[in-house]
């Protein structure tokens, strides 16, 4: 980690560890595959909503670097944390801890363990969504929410390989993995995913919210069959993975049924 990113999370810890259970270094700043662009990924367990509360607004006055908050944190509160942990944050939360290193406060690595068919069922889901994409995208609809669908899959897929499977992935960044899929259209659509990130809520992308019709006008039907021709490889990339993900949830459901 470069000096000024130490110095920023050194200055955010003094601020709010009064506040919190549990501070953790997540991201590439902890797995040390950074570059210019890469910020600070939190995970904050917060002792209560007030508590977290002060968490967000500390967190919020640290700006910005290249269009990005400098401070991606995650914040819960102790029952937050509890149930995210079980539901349906198990993966990313369980990925964090893979990763992570405790910066302050209580080590909650491992507290957290996987669920193989949460796992794979949720994973089903990005593969039905890249399906959606393509479809939209042939029809020249919905061109962001269909970027955002790519990107997220691709995501995901990295984190399946990196750290369920310890492939070669792992030797990458994230992004530098999902550009080696998406080629020349991985600016767009990481652009696109991160408009949607920004400005549609949590609950928002969880319902399948579609982004507004207003944010493609500009997007002509060359931007519409260039990121198609991407999204057939990333869906078949996504299936292979599927195969070998559904196969290591069912060996270990087996190892479980006998032990």
């Amino acid at each position: 980690m470069k000096n000024g990113m130490i110095t920023i999370l050194d200055q955010f810890i003094n601020l709010t560890a009064m506040y919190c259970k549990s501070i953790m270094l997540v991201g590439s700043q902890a797995s040390g595959l950074t570059n210019e662009e890469s910020d600070l990924d939190l995970i904050v367990i917060a002792h209560g909503h007030n508590e977290a509360m002060e968490v967000r607004k500390i967190a919020s006055r640290f700006g910005t670097n290249m269009g990005r908050a400098i401070l991606d944190c995650k914040v819960y509160t102790e029952d937050e944390f509890t149930r995210a942990r079980s539901g349906s944050e198990n993966r990313f939360i369980w990925t964090c801890m893979k990763q992570g290193k405790v910066v302050y406060g209580m080590d909650i690595i491992d507290t957290v363990q996987l669920k193989p068919d949460q796992t794979r069922d949720s994973y089903w889901e990005h593969i039905q969504n890249v399906e959606n994409a393509i479809l939209d995208l042939d029809n020249g609809i919905h061109f962001t929410g269909s970027c955002y669908h790519l990107y997220d899959a691709l995501a995901t897929t990295y984190f399946i390989e990196a750290f369920i499977f310890q492939s070669a992935i792992r030797k990458q960044r994230k992004e530098e993995f999902i550009a080696s899929v998406l080629e020349k259209e991985y600016s767009i659509i990481r652009d696109r995913f991160y408009w949607v990130f920004k400005h549609i809520s949590a609950d928002g992308l969880k319902n399948n919210i579609r982004v507004p019709s207003s944010m493609d006008q500009r997007f002509s039907r060359t931007h519409y069959d260039s990121v198609h021709k991407k999204a057939i490889p990333t869906l078949d990339y996504a299936r292979n993975t599927y195969r070998r993900l559904a196969e290591w949830a069912d060996n270990l459901a087996n190892i479980y049924e006998k032990s």
